[in-house]
């Protein structure tokens, strides 16, 4: 394990989303599948649509979110509309269409969702 110290969350979140391109593609070429599960506080903010698109651009891949199937894996008690709601800030900018997903867009699910995607044989 190594430890990244970053100046700046921008950095940081730079960083994140070029670790996560990189791993969705070896996990898309070997699979056909990324899944990913993330916790609340500041990774969902992290994971802008522009911070990935910048990371999919820089790793000279395509986007390819509709292989992505993100499970909410700290998502908290309040309603989807709520600025609590870790859904709420996934979806502010398009980075998932919501549970199920939509075309060009990841898949999202809460942790009681795991049993649909295992059904599907992801």
């Amino acid at each position: 394990m190594q430890l990244k110290v970053h100046p700046s969350k921008a950095e940081l979140a730079t960083t994140l989303c070029e670790t996560l391109v990189k791993h969705s593609v070896e996990a898309i070429e070997r699979s056909g599948i990324f899944l990913l599960a993330i916790s609340g506080g500041s990774i969902p903010k992290m994971l802008s649509l522009d911070n990935l698109t910048s990371a999919f651009a820089a790793g000279d891949v395509g986007v390819n979110l509709e292989k992505w199937v993100v499970f909410l894996a700290d998502e908290r008690i309040v309603s989807e509309d709520s600025p609590d709601s870790n859904l709420l800030a996934l979806r502010k900018d398009g980075f998932i269409g919501g549970f199920g997903g939509e075309e060009g867009r990841c898949k999202c699910y809460g942790i009681e969702g795991f049993g649909e995607v295992r059904e599907r044989g992801a």
